[in-house]
């Protein structure tokens, strides 16, 4: 009798194991991965919503509907500075730390820009902010949203790795 229940045992045994083992490498990789995904999306989703409003404000010509969305402007960019905040408690690896570098640099110049074509409205030079935002801002927000991508592209390969290192594991058993 012991002898055909052991191995249905020991299969049991190593099954609960196998299933441990998984469940913890999948709850690493997404306790690390998914909030850097959700942070990073959310702050290029706001990063758009901020560039828009600023691009509606140069073109409305309703001084109300211009400082409504130059409020939404700051709503949304203090949005972005919240989850690049909350990126930015989060472990990182060197190449994540260079990519989050060059887009606070790249954040400072759209301010920067912004700021210029916001200044321009409030000081009556529409022409002049509709120059800028069409050059200059145009430029650097490019510049932003490309280097957020590449993070939120190199966060989507570090969940492919811990799902590929999780099969070949999967296949060796």
């Amino acid at each position: 009798m012991l002898r055909t229940w052991l191995p249905a045992l020991l299969l049991g045994v190593l099954s609960s194991f196998v299933v441990s083992f998984f469940r913890k490498e999948a709850d690493s990789v997404a306790s690390v991965a998914a909030p850097k995904m959700v942070a990073l999306s959310m702050a290029n989703k706001s990063l758009s919503e901020a560039y828009i409003a600023t691009l509606r404000a140069v073109l409305t010509v309703n001084p109300e509907e211009r400082d409504a969305l130059v409020r939404r402007v700051a709503e949304h960019s203090t949005q972005t500075t919240a989850r690049l905040d909350a990126y930015g408690k989060l472990p990182r690896s060197e190449e994540e730390q260079t990519l989050f570098d060059q887009l606070l640099a790249a954040r400072q110049s759209y301010f920067k820009a912004r700021d210029e074509v916001l200044s321009a409205l409030q000081n009556g030079q529409q022409q002049r902010a509709h120059e800028l935002s069409q050059t200059d801002l145009q430029r650097k927000f490019s510049n932003y949203e490309q280097v957020g991508f590449e993070m939120l592209e190199a966060q989507s390969a570090t969940l492919r790795a811990g799902t590929e290192s999780m099969a070949k594991s999967a296949s060796v058993l």
